[in-house]
């Protein structure tokens, strides 16, 4: 059975994954921010609250106010509970496995999988980002 396309809290979760490292800091990254999880996980960031509604509602993340790098003054900032990082890695071992295409620069086509992709593409890329350029045709 073809895993479908991950969706917008699947996204949420795997890129604020990647940023657990800044759950107590003070000053933390742009990524944080409400338009910076827009941007990961291509939305309008006048969707974030609707889209991390759940997740907080079922204790995987936080929100609170934060010094965003670049900023001046304090933002809204989004971090996984403890909770929510088992979540996340338990939806990337789920989403390892779902397979795509990739157009190559020579213009070949390639199949892999996002826990397989970094073997196929000649840089590194997010797995967030991966999943943004993956058009509804799986390519």
């Amino acid at each position: 059975m073809a895993i479908p396309k991950p969706g917008v809290q699947e996204r949420i979760l795997l890129h604020l994954r990647d940023y657990a490292d800044y759950s107590s800091a003070v000053e933390v990254p742009f990524s944080l921010s409400q338009m910076g999880i827009a941007n990961a996980v291509a939305i309008a960031r006048s969707n974030v609250p609707r889209a991390i509604a759940t997740l907080k509602d079922d204790g995987l993340l936080i929100e609170r106010q934060a010094h965003v790098v670049g900023v001046s003054r304090k933002r809204k900032a989004y971090f996984l509970t403890d909770g929510g990082l088992q979540v996340a890695e338990e939806t990337w071992g789920r989403l390892q496995d779902y397979s795509f295409r990739v157009i190559l620069s020579s213009g070949d086509t390639t199949s892999t999988t996002l826990g397989e992709v970094h073997q196929v593409l000649p840089f590194t890329m997010r797995i967030v980002d991966v999943i943004r350029y993956v058009d509804d045709n799986g390519v």
